[in-house]
């Protein structure tokens, strides 16, 4: 099975134009560079676009290690040679491990802590059949239960091909049976070009039939240039025509550089005319500079002129301070910048055609500063004229402090000049503390004078405790003297239960004395259900004599 493994990975890679995994004589592990990396049809790692191991460190790259037996047994991100968070998932690595017959996807901080990505998962377990081929994948939170991901699913079953790649993707609920997602899909068929491009995917429901989601959308199709970049998606309905989706995109296309960086992106709708996507822009477009660490991207209308996205941007401007490790991004509007045709080339290399334009948060300037571990640590804003203003959450400045593992510690805000303010809920500062499994145990907030303040829902520290399974079975709501107290919603003390697959059953309330009490609506206990797609509804509700309160 090593051996099959060890081929496949080569396979995969060569396959695609990256280069060649061989095997060696020495008993350590290898580690290749890319501009990216890709899951294939059969879900197995591929690096895309390879990095000279001299210049790696001067760029924004992927690492991928593997075993003298050709297995992937790590896959990190870094940006200018320190292990960070992709910006894409929060992940800033993915350690690869063998348990029987299952290969093991487990996403980490810098420091090495178990994390959840953007779509919520922390683990992802692979099945193998006999071939070594991929043919379920199970996905779980921090504490080891099974976690629905984006789409509401947790476990899906798959069919490969002669070549391990998935031709057939089944929704499995949390024991074991067909479901559907949250669109309603009960499986997918794919289909691949000879290069192992997925050229397409239908969607059918439970009779195994085409199915259309709400908005008439039953297949896609993809074509790729010769790099193996997507090009184009096209929806289609069941007749094969081209169908819009919520936003009216039937199709978009995509170019591409020579270092697989996006270039150009746009929506059309089913007769092929431009269309905005829900921004409001039917076209992107982005400008590198690797010299000066900035990217520009484009926003454009459906008449091709320069429009303002529904952020009020016309382009952004991202910029990254290697000394500083600071990365800032500027917004600009529709108008030209007065000094700009006067200039040099070399001078236009440094600024910018158009001018700095405040956003509709009345932000033209943001800029984050990390530490060495990708963290940030302080976040500040400036209006159009480089004037600090006051964020979405009513402050200029914000910085934040972190433990040995890369769990956030403490929060405090501040002034343009650094001096102290109350953010939009009222508080100077807030602090956590965790428990050894690594789970937030209190969640603290102060005011400018230092000491314990209430939040907006009556609460100054909030305690939560677990059970083995690192499921939050109690929360207690403490006031600034650290007693227990109410919130507003008339509740001191929260208590849950579960059932085997970490779903949430019940929820219970009770007073500041730990006796049962209603709260605001007259409910002491919630009772909840799973539904169809992932998610929860409460079934029903009761008063502290047990009677069902309201209709569900």
């Amino acid at each position: 099975m090593k051996d099959r493994r060890f081929l496949r990975t080569l396979l995969s890679f060569f396959l695609l134009g990256c280069v060649a995994v061989t095997a060696w004589a020495k008993d350590e592990d290898r580690v290749y560079h890319f501009a990216r990396v890709d899951l294939d049809g059969a879900y197995r790692f591929v690096g895309r676009y390879p990095i000279a191991d001299e210049s790696w460190q001067k760029k924004d790259c992927w690492a991928v290690t593997v075993n003298p037996l050709g297995d992937v047994v790590q896959v990190a991100y870094y940006r200018r040679g320190l292990c960070s968070p992709d910006p894409e998932t929060g992940v800033a690595r993915i350690k690869v491990t063998e348990e029987g017959d299952f290969e093991v996807r487990t996403n980490e901080n810098p420091h090495g802590l178990v994390i959840e990505d953007h779509d919520g998962i922390a683990v992802r377990r692979l099945k193998k059949n006999a071939q070594g081929f991929f043919v379920g994948l199970f996905q779980y939170d921090r504490e080891g239960n099974l976690k629905d991901d984006a789409a509401g699913i947790s476990a899906y079953l798959w069919v490969p091909d002669d070549q391990g790649r998935r031709i057939r993707s089944v929704r499995l609920s949390k024991s074991g049976d067909r479901t559907a997602d949250k669109m309603g899909v009960w499986e997918m068929l794919f289909s691949y070009d000879a290069q192992g491009n997925r050229v397409k995917a239908e969607q059918l429901g439970q009779d195994g039939q085409p199915f259309a989601t709400p908005t008439g959308i039953v297949s896609y199709v993809w074509t790729y240039d010769q790099a193996g970049n997507p090009v184009s998606e096209t929806r289609l309905d069941k007749q094969g025509n081209p169908i819009g989706d919520w936003y009216g995109i039937a199709r978009w296309t995509m170019r591409w550089d020579d270092q697989g960086r996006v270039l150009e992106r746009a929506f059309f709708d089913a007769d092929g005319r431009p269309i905005p996507d829900r921004t409001g822009v039917a076209r992107y477009v982005w400008e590198y500079n690797d010299a000066l660490h900035w990217t520009r991207v484009w926003r454009y209308g459906v008449d091709g002129q320069l429009t303002l996205d529904d952020q009020g941007a016309a382009m952004v401007k991202t910029l990254w301070y290697d000394q500083s490790n600071e990365r800032e991004q500027r917004i600009y509007g529709l108008e030209i910048n007065p000094y700009y045709a006067a200039l040099t080339p070399i001078q236009k290399a440094n600024e910018d055609r158009y001018e700095l334009k405040n956003d509709i948060h009345g932000i033209a300037v943001r800029r984050w500063t990390y530490d060495k571990n990708g963290n940030v640590t302080e976040f500040k804003t400036f209006d159009q004229n480089l004037n600090p203003v006051a964020d979405e959450h009513g402050v200029m400045v914000t910085k934040r402090r972190y433990n040995s593992l890369g769990e956030i510690t403490e929060e405090s805000y501040f002034s343009g000049s650094y001096q102290p303010v109350l953010n939009d809920q009222g508080l100077a500062s807030v602090r956590w503390t965790y428990d050894s499994a690594g789970q937030v145990a209190q969640k603290m907030n102060f005011g400018l004078d230092g000491q314990l303040k209430d939040d907006p829902s009556g609460v100054a520290v909030y305690s939560w405790t677990y059970d083995e399974r690192g499921m939050r079975v109690k929360q207690t709501n403490l006031g600034t003297l650290s007693q227990v107290k109410d919130d507003s919603n008339g509740v001191a003390i929260y208590k849950w239960s579960y059932d085997k697959f970490g779903n949430l059953l019940e929820e219970s309330h009770f007073g500041i004395d730990g006796r049962p009490t209603t709260d605001v609506s007259g409910v002491f206990i919630y009772k909840y259900q799973p539904v169809t797609g992932g998610g929860l509804k409460v079934v029903q509700s009761y008063d502290l004599s047990g009677q069902p309160v309201g209709s569900h």
